[in-house]
């Protein structure tokens, strides 16, 4: 019979293990796989083939810690720090994770985690530090020369390391390094060396004794200003880190700043977060000036902007940084807009409307005669009114928003999202509902040439997430289907969690329409957690209904009642309507696979009726083609004619699409073929 012998960690095994280990290992029995998995200075000394395990790359890094987090997620800010810090040890991953979870960083919602608070590096696990703390112990002496190339970074030049450590001759520092690189701690390329491990060298940093750290500190910036201008200019990010820590934040701040500004230009805005961070610090730090206030302010609102695009409108993180500009910001101030503008969104975001609504009004009063901001108030005020089901409303706001838009010359910066492709785009969703299904798509196609214009990625991201929603809305899972991965692999190049989460529900729901139930709604679960996490809540009613119905196209109605119970909870609880006639039809058709048509034509009914007073006409088409299937299944077919054709001789766009096309042939069936209007040339 065939053997697999598997050994794990061969480099903690005794002497007579190691003996019985090389013994059958010379042996090379012909049915006998040996096994063994060991560190690498303990592997080269062994025969038989070696197979070198790579770090693990960041997606595996993910997918570690949303195991040891038990498929609960973490939020994207933690998960982030981790992958960094852990640097693909899959050791690292699991202590550090189950540390942040155990600590107060984060608060545990149940089926997710939520950040509580409090930025930076996630604290090292004792079951990290102690081993670390003991490799750099056991160096003796050349631990100090660790320790001096450690306040340098991970990575440095031989000659910045010598003008930081002038102890002893070239010789001696040459053969400390060697010793150094012998022992594991760095790795050499050329005159460059560098930590085999991020947390080696955090380790050997948090060893140093205060006073020595800020020598060394000090000693960089010397070299920096003397030997290696170049380098500073080349690295702003690298000087600031050294003179912030050497007591320059005067100098250090807007180092910082030019950082963050080049880490945002390439999109890093999680880097960008953290050197923001920085800058507000040593700016801070600096004695109160007159003119201190304005440089604050400056840097929140950058700040801002990084924090909404990493975190969410939605987010802890974005209210706090909100709450901050406010403070050292007078009403009007630059950047004053932009605030309450990001504060209206975060109200938004977490479904609590009437606030929201209230503060565009305040707004609005304080801001008459400014159309580029009033363009804004009225934006939101179109998501503000969708989301309460007032469809009508919403393309009367969005169209007045466009109207605003294109008569500004002079435009403010704005703060993340353009207005222009949020009122096309709702517009698109709110045309969809009401029976206008092709001037909605040209608002659609419009608002998406006009974000690769203005450019942001978090504009374009969300913009083709729209368009996906209207889509989804109409049903068309085909169209999902085929622009939702390209839209997710987008989001996964930018990093950005919200519309990631958003995108990968209505992908999952797509393909569980589609044939493929166990992959869709596991992506589509997976895809509301995430969303959950952001803390955002707006249109979550139309998430689950959606969820809901997936689940009853897979043949799972228990799954379906438990998402569509937590929409009804929302409803009665919330201030969310525009879902409202689409959750009562899944409520009929949970009541149908139940075999209860009594109540299932209950329920239709209350769809229809709903789905009339909203106006939406498309909602009523589809409400009434299940009801009409419905009553023509026991003998009504009179009563089923009528009211679909009604509904029907009413719909003057979308007549190529699957569920008019359904109406119309149901209709033949009933007794009476069906003339559809022209689709009128709308300008």
């Amino acid at each position: 019979m065939p053997v697999v012998f598997v050994i794990e960690d061969l480099h903690w095994a005794d002497a007579s293990t190691h003996e019985f280990v090389r013994a059958l290992a010379a042996a090379r029995a012909p049915r006998l796989l040996l096994l063994a998995t060991a560190r690498t200075d303990c592997a080269e000394a062994w025969p038989g083939e070696r197979m070198p395990l790579d770090r693990l790359n960041e997606s595996d890094a993910r997918t570690v810690i949303l195991a040891t987090c038990s498929g609960r997620p973490l939020p994207e800010a933690p998960t982030r720090e981790i992958v960094r810090s852990a640097d693909g040890v899959p050791l690292f991953l699991e202590e550090i994770t189950r540390a942040v979870i155990e600590s107060d960083a984060v608060t545990d919602c149940g089926d997710h985690f939520a950040v509580r608070g409090g930025q930076g590096d996630p604290a090292l696990p004792a079951t990290l530090r102690d081993p670390l703390r003991a490799r750099l112990d056991r160096l003796g002496p050349v631990k100090k020369v660790a320790q001096a190339a450690a306040v340098i970074g991970r990575d440095f030049p031989l000659e910045l390391l010598q003008a930081v450590w002038p102890h002893g001759s070239g010789e001696t520092l040459a053969r400390d390094l060697e010793r150094l690189v012998a022992a594991g701690i760095l790795h050499r390329r050329g005159d460059h060396f560098g930590f085999r491990h991020s947390l080696l060298q955090r380790e050997a940093y948090d060893s140093t004794l205060l006073a020595a750290r800020a020598e060394h500190h000090r000693a960089v910036v010397r070299a920096l200003d003397e030997r290696f201008p170049e380098l500073a200019r080349e690295q702003p990010q690298f000087a600031a880190h050294h003179l912030a820590r050497a007591g320059f934040p005067d100098r250090a701040a807007p180092l910082l700043v030019e950082a963050a500004e080049k880490a945002v230009a390439r999109h890093a805005h999680f880097e960008a977060c953290g050197l923001l961070r920085a800058a507000l610090a040593a700016v801070r730090a600096l004695p109160e000036a007159p003119r201190r206030p304005a440089h604050e302010g400056a840097i929140l609102l950058g700040l801002l902007r990084s924090v909404i695009v990493v975190h969410g409108y939605a987010a802890a993180e974005t209210l706090e940084v909100c709450e901050q500009a406010r403070a050292v910001a007078s009403a009007q101030a630059p950047g004053a807009f932009q605030i309450n503008s990001a504060l209206v969104a975060f109200h938004t975001s977490r479904a609590e409307y009437s606030r929201a609504l209230a503060m565009i009004h305040r707004n609005r009063d304080a801001l008459s005669d400014d159309p580029d901001a009033e363009s804004g108030w009225t934006a939101n005020e179109t998501i503000v009114t969708f989301c309460c089901g007032q469809f009508r409303h919403a393309i009367e706001c969005a169209m007045r928003t466009v109207r605003l838009y294109d008569s500004v010359r002079a435009r403010a910066p704005i703060m993340n999202f353009d207005f222009k492709v949020i009122a096309l785009s709702w517009r698109w969703m709110a045309e969809a509902l009401m029976g206008q299904p092709e001037t909605g798509a040209r608002c659609m196609a419009a608002a998406l040439e006009h974000s690769a214009v203005a450019g942001a990625v978090d504009t374009i991201a969300f913009a083709r997430y729209w368009a996906l929603t209207g889509s989804m809305l109409l049903h068309d899972f085909d169209a999902v289907a085929a622009a939702a991965p390209g839209d997710l692999e987008y989001c996964k190049e930018f990093c950005l969690s919200v519309p990631l989460a958003l995108t990968s529900i209505l992908y999952g729901c797509a393909l569980a329409h589609l044939g493929q139930p166990g992959e869709g709604l596991a992506m589509a679960r997976r895809g509301y957690t995430g969303w959950l996490a952001t803390g955002m809540r707006i249109a979550a009613t139309g998430h689950l209904q959606k969820i809901a119905e997936a689940c009853l196209a897979a043949r799972q109605p228990e799954a379906a009642r438990e998402f569509l119970g937590e929409a009804q909870r929302m409803l009665a609880t919330g201030e969310e309507h525009w879902m409202c006639a689409e959750i009562a039809r899944t409520e009929a058709l949970l009541h149908s696979a139940a075999g209860a048509p009594d109540r299932a034509e209950e329920a239709l009914v209350r769809a229809v009726e709903i789905a009339r007073s909203q106006e939406a006409r498309w909602l009523e088409l589809r409400s009434t083609l299940h009801l009409a299937r419905l009553r023509a299944s026991s003998g009504r077919e009179p009563e089923a004619h009528a009211g679909l054709a009604s509904v029907t001789s009413a719909i003057t766009e979308g007549t190529t699409r699957r569920e008019f096309r359904e109406a119309v042939e149901l209709l033949g069936e009933l007794g009476q073929d069906f003339q559809p209007h022209p689709i009128p040339q709308i300008a």
